[in-house]
């Protein structure tokens, strides 16, 4: 399959040579995990370059873009909806955090091709490919990784806002004077962001899909490294 159909037997037996395919699977097996204890899971058959280089190129702009939905994922799903909440605008919360629930609804994948097809294609508001030097590149995949979690984290926010501000701490703080804007800022924001957070903690810990662009360069560890073949 890595040579294609038309590979003669020899090239075949010169690939599994240098690939060290011939020796028994318990010392390739001994093979892999010394090489990986040293973090040296040989070259991609697919690109011909090192693996640690493509995991080291690939991991910086994971984590890139995981901190660029962290921030999509602040910004509406807790500090617009606590302004909005401050400025009595209720209803402007509900339509935004509606908006988000619709957008959850849908696969990530096909948010994706919908958001290319749609700003990409028809718009022409992004670019198709992606270039990790431009800031407007980035805007569509982050938003596409932050749609889920800011949904659950706003829902779960704003529930916890109204919780705390019907509690009796909140009334003891109106009958002592205190404005709406301070009982939010002050009382019920500090306990309200416990769940919403943690929600967040465990979406990222099992299921963040940012994760696969380095797990697929990954699994070629599981593969042995190629010398140069003739």
């Amino acid at each position: 399959m890595i040579l294609g159909p038309r590979a003669d037997a020899q090239t075949v037996e010169r690939f599994r040579e240098s690939a060290g395919l011939n020796s028994s699977i318990f010392v390739q097996f001994e093979r892999f995990l010394s090489r990986s204890l040293k973090l040296d899971f040989g070259d991609s058959l697919i690109q011909r370059r090192p693996v640690m280089d493509l995991i080291r190129e690939r991991s910086r702009y994971t984590v890139e873009l995981i901190l660029s939905a962290i921030g999509t994922l602040f910004l509406f799903g807790i500090l617009i909806p606590l302004s909005l909440l401050a400025l009595r605008l209720g209803w402007a919360d509900a339509t935004i955090r509606a908006f988000w629930t619709t957008l959850a609804a849908a696969p990530a994948y096909v948010l994706s091709l919908v958001t290319l097809t749609l700003f990409a294609g028809l718009l022409q508001w992004i670019p198709a490919i992606f270039e990790p030097s431009r800031v407007i590149c980035w805007i569509a995949p982050a938003l596409t990784l932050a749609v889920y979690p800011t949904s659950l984290v706003s829902r779960l926010f704003r529930n916890a806002l109204e919780s705390s501000l019907n509690s009796d701490y909140a009334f003891r703080a109106r009958a002592q004077g205190f404005s709406e804007p301070v009982i939010l800022i002050r009382e019920a924001l500090v306990n309200s962001v416990t769940a919403p957070i943690s929600a967040f903690a465990n979406g990222l810990a099992l299921k963040n899909r940012s994760w696969a662009t380095i797990s697929s360069v990954a699994r070629l560890a599981l593969m042995p490294s190629i010398e140069e073949s003739t």
